[in-house]
């Protein structure tokens, strides 16, 4: 199914149309993908997003916990 969505997608870009894709943000807490209109927070000038207060909450009280 995914195949066919990007040959379609493929097709219509020939076609003269653009479309815009978002970027897969992954929260770095739990690691589900979210859109970037969800909570974020800002650490060392980089703003992360989450899909929840909670996850959001667990990543201000240790930040370096959940990244690399």
């Amino acid at each position: 199914m995914k195949n066919k969505f990007k040959t379609l997608l493929r097709k219509i870009r020939r076609m003269g149309f653009k479309i815009k894709e978002e970027p897969e943000i992954d929260d770095p807490v739990c690691g589900m993908e979210i859109a970037d209109d969800f909570t974020s927070s800002e650490y060392k000038g980089v703003k992360y997003y989450f899909c929840s207060e909670n996850c959001k909450m667990d990543f201000e009280s240790n930040p370096s916990k959940y990244l690399d």
